[in-house]
């Protein structure tokens, strides 16, 4: 004998199967449903202007040029390269950048101190 309890959920239990099985598909989307699979996808939005930079701008803004004879060309990675026009790196290739050139060293017996007693 079956508990009425018992019997009430084989009920929804076979009810709900038979909805399962009755056949019938999930309508079709169409390929511009973002829930289609095969739908493609939308395109990226621009990336965001950085830096100050104008995101209408489209056009490269360079740098403004140094004086020659200001500036010598310092390879990022290898600090010993020092040249005194752009170019690339002979060790790694990098664009060599511009740096300020360094204030001439003083000479050897060029200097404002004094030596020996002071009198």
């Amino acid at each position: 004998m079956l508990t009425p309890r018992f019997a009430s959920v084989i009920a929804v239990v076979a009810s709900l199967l038979t909805g399962c099985a009755d056949g019938t598909l999930p309508p079709a989307t169409s390929l511009a449903d973002p829930s289609n699979p095969a739908a493609r996808e939308a395109p990226l939005p621009p990336p965001p202007a950085m830096f100050g930079a104008s995101s209408t701008s489209t056009t490269p803004v360079a740098a403004p040029t140094p004086p020659p004879g200001e500036v010598v060309y310092v390879c990022p990675m290898h600090s010993q390269i020092v040249r005194d026009a752009p170019g690339a790196c002979p060790i790694c290739g990098m664009t060599l950048v511009p740096r300020p050139r360094p204030a001439a060293a003083p000479a050897p017996g060029d200097h404002d101190h004094l030596h020996g007693d002071m009198k």
